[in-house]
């Protein structure tokens, strides 16, 4: 999580970190971090200026991969050091103590503006020169050749780079936060979830976070439905997901499997009943209106209750419909 302006400084302060927010985790530590291939060298950066075992330290990567939880971590370790963003810092520098350990956040905000960057650099120069321990951290997607102007000596910094997790990454991401968050789910979901949510772990904290807030429990094949209908507007994002689609389509394609099923039926009460969505969004999609499309839905809802054929071959479509949202 990124704190960009002086008017926000207290949450800087407050070192709270995203796994607190969402759970209850009231410090923290880096045990509450998740150690991926992509993060492990950043985060053993953090743990070495804590302990003092670094003393000028400068991690970069693109938005929502955690650096400003590794860096609430570091604080949390070192609790002599001062946590805030680059900003704040050039308006306190003068009224800090000059041997104070500091975490310094959104450096990248510097760039562009070159009185501040010459602020910067000069106040930071004057760290290295006595020896005070620095830890920067830049938001970008690769490391700034243009970052590198604002550190002096810049062969005394260890710079570290953090990338955005690739699909198993974040397979391990979403087992560490349901872990966390005292959630189960299903295999099927968390592969849904690290196809569809893109490459930064805060949306994945953010949709289970917004799972949690239904349930702790998604572990069958509606569970996994339902959690794609509660998440729609966070896959919306990613330009292949139309979950409407998926479903019309697959009803359509699923007609001789279940002939005896009404298909346009059991595809409005699997949008409106099973995912959640709304009446107006499916009847928007079909070109029909709210009205015939819940009672299609209310219709195979009887059936399904009815005839146990009816609720098995729903059963089925389900899994296949989650089937072909992995492809």
């Amino acid at each position: 999580m990124a704190f960009i302006s002086d008017n926000r400084q207290q949450l800087l302060e407050d070192t709270r970190t995203l796994s607190e927010v969402f759970s209850c985790v009231r410090k923290p530590s880096f045990s509450t971090l998740a150690p991926l291939p992509s993060n492990v060298e950043a985060i053993e950066a953090g743990l070495l200026f804590s302990r003092k075992l670094q003393s000028f330290v400068s991690i970069c990567g693109p938005s929502g991969v955690g650096k400003s939880e590794i860096l609430a971590a570091t604080k949390a370790h070192c609790e002599d050091a001062a946590l805030m963003s680059a900003e704040h810092y050039l308006n306190v520098r003068t009224r800090l103590s000059p041997r104070q350990p500091l975490i310094i956040d959104d450096c990248q905000e510097l760039l562009g503006k070159p009185r501040r960057m010459v602020m910067f650099r000069s106040a930071l120069d004057r760290r290295v020169r006595g020896g005070c321990p620095t830890m920067l951290s830049f938001t970008c997607d690769q490391a700034p050749k243009s970052g590198f102007v604002v550190i002096p000596q810049s062969k005394r910094w260890a710079k570290y780079g953090i990338e955005a997790p690739n699909f198993e990454e974040r397979l391990q991401l979403i087992a560490h936060v349901a872990k966390q968050e005292q959630m189960t789910i299903s295999p099927v979901l968390s592969q849904l979830l690290a196809k569809w949510l893109g490459g930064t772990g805060r949306g994945i904290l953010g949709a289970l976070h917004r799972l949690k807030l239904e349930q702790t429990i998604w572990t069958n094949s509606r569970d996994c439905l339902r959690a794609c209908g509660i998440l729609d507007a966070y896959f919306s994002g990613n330009p292949n997901w139309d979950l409407r689609y998926r479903v019309i389509k697959t009803s359509g394609a699923c007609q001789p499997i279940f002939p005896t099923v009404n298909s346009d039926e059991m595809a409005c009460y699997t949008l409106i009943r099973t995912a959640a969505l709304c009446e107006h969004s499916v009847a928007q999609f079909l070109g029909d209106t709210p009205g015939n499309c819940y009672q299609r839905a209310a219709k195979f809802s009887d059936l399904r209750r009815t005839d146990p054929s009816v609720a098995q071959a729903h059963h089925q479509f389900v899994e296949l419909v989650l089937d072909r949202l992995l492809r």
